[in-house]
């Protein structure tokens, strides 16, 4: 448990839209098995149509009363998810996390950015949903691409996949730097086929390519 008696200190008028605020364990990218308090922000600026998380309820939150729900659990590592979390000033809220020595991740779909963000501090994966996405995601840590058997670019291995219209093809944004990749098999949920060839293709695309897979560990372990 980190320090209570830290959060005093934060701005009250800070408001955040909450879907919910978990303990998990880290299933995906550069902090895969690491126990992790995930805080899922509400609301997307995309539509994708295989996402299956939902994130559209919410509760109206302050950022004190974040970040003691934050410190009701020992984990070390907060991941700050969606929906689309640059959709939100979370710029006090990752400041108030690292000053109280937690690790924070924050996952996006590299669409939106912030003014202050702290890259330095601040450990950012982009999983790319769209052809292009912020300048600001050149300062991303790592990037993560869901992979579908039937829309893979043959240059380069990742997706040619349009996730806002089922079955149209479009060349989603490229990493803008030098950071890690990490290819993730989609979930298909009752079409086991697809989710096998999926898994097959993540296979075969890093052996090809040298990307990291991601296998979604917490689903593995059954946990949320």
């Amino acid at each position: 448990m980190f320090g209570q008696n830290k959060i005093e200190n934060q701005v009250d008028e800070e408001i955040l839209a909450v879907n919910s605020i978990f303990y998990t364990i880290q299933g995906e990218g550069p902090f895969a098995g690491w126990p992790a308090t995930f805080i899922r922000l509400a609301g997307c600026n995309l539509k994708c149509y295989f996402c299956d998380t939902e994130f559209e309820k919410r509760t109206a939150m302050k950022l004190s009363e974040v970040l003691a729900r934050v410190l009701e659990e020992p984990a070390s590592l907060v991941v700050i998810t969606g929906g689309e979390p640059f959709r939100q000033n979370i710029v006090p809220l990752c400041s108030s996390l690292h000053e109280l020595g937690i690790t924070v991740q924050v996952e996006t779909a590299g669409t939106l950015s912030l003014a202050g963000f702290d890259w330095q501090n601040i450990h950012v994966v982009v999983s790319p949903k769209t052809p292009k996405v912020h300048e600001d995601m050149k300062y991303a840590d790592a990037w993560k691409y869901l992979t579908h058997p039937s829309f893979i670019d043959d240059a380069d291995g990742l997706p040619l996949m349009n996730t806002q219209r089922a079955g149209n093809t479009a060349r989603i944004a490229r990493p803008l730097n030098e950071a890690p990749i990490y290819v993730q098999p989609l979930d298909f949920h009752e079409d086991k086929d697809l989710s096998t060839r999926s898994m097959e293709a993540a296979r075969d695309i890093s052996l090809k390519y040298g990307y990291r897979v991601s296998l979604q560990t917490h689903k593995i372990l059954g946990v949320e």
